[in-house]
């Protein structure tokens, strides 16, 4: 039981290192296409090890953090649209 609850931290642990990652990447202003890049490679990795399984749970489980990491795109996205990001301080200090 103690082995079970590990992994399943261990897991929600590394989706939400992903999700951040991926808000880090899509608030950058000229990280419009760069942001997909890590959903898309989550979900290449989802197809083959669904297909490598033939199971439709894994496959399901894997599509989690991928629609996670699309919905903090699409936010990020959305807020960068609307200037309510703020810049960096690599952009600060450019100007």
């Amino acid at each position: 039981m103690l082995d079970f609850l590990y992994d399943l931290g261990c897991t929600f642990t590394l989706f939400v290192l992903v999700v951040f990652m991926e808000g880090v990447i899509a608030t950058r202003k000229n990280a419009k296409w760069t942001g997909l890049i890590l959903p898309a490679v989550l979900l290449i990795i989802s197809v083959f090890v669904g297909a490598y399984m033939h199971d439709l749970g894994a496959f399901l489980f894997l599509l989690i953090p991928v629609v996670l990491c699309l919905a903090a795109y699409f936010f990020s996205r959305h807020q960068v649209k609307k200037g309510k990001i703020t810049p960096t301080i690599k952009e600060q200090m450019k100007d």
